[in-house]
């Protein structure tokens, strides 16, 4: 930005009048802006069904913990250059009795309860997502499933519970 003096010579008024005109005085501003972008890289994972069998006699009572079933997440490979820990969150619906656990569609009574395979416990938001190392490909993140008992009374039949995997960068 350019700003002219303003003159009050009255002596040499022409020429004192031009040079006052002519010569700039110059501002110096300053701008604070912001400038952001990402760097990306992706990991890929496969993962499979996990089937688990109880009895009705096996859910004795609210607490009673049933067998784990273990199930695997296994490494698809990572573009080249990630080596940063990833982050595996699983999301669904939580069980309205138990936010710890998975909602299960089709039984009574009973939640499903996931955790890593040294017990590291993972819940249906995906806030306690356990972290990783990044694997090659076929490199296995072990963990481990059950059905969970919440109320007095189990009702049998067909449980169904559908997680999102989301596998993120840390």
């Amino acid at each position: 930005m350019i700003d002219f003096i303003a003159c009050r010579s009255r002596k040499f008024l022409p020429l004192g009048l031009a040079l006052c005109l002519l010569t700039p005085i110059e501002k110096a501003q300053s701008a604070d802006f912001a400038m952001w972008g990402s760097l990306t890289g992706t990991c890929r994972v496969t993962t499979e069904n996990v089937e688990m069998h109880y009895k009705l006699t096996d859910f004795r009572g609210v607490g009673v913990d049933q067998e784990w079933t273990p199930f695997n997440i296994t490494s698809a490979g990572c573009d080249d250059g990630v080596t940063s820990d990833i982050k595996i969150a699983f999301t669904g619906e939580v069980d309205p009795v138990d936010s710890t656990l998975f909602k299960v569609q089709g039984v009574g009574g009973v939640g499903l309860e996931v955790q890593t395979s040294n017990a590291r416990p993972v819940s249906p938001d995906g806030t306690s997502a356990p972290v990783w190392s990044p694997g090659d490909v076929g490199f296995v993140y072990g963990y481990r499933a059950r059905f969970s008992q919440h109320s007095a009374t189990v009702t049998p039949g067909v449980g169904r519970v559908t997680a999102v995997i989301t596998v993120t960068l840390q």
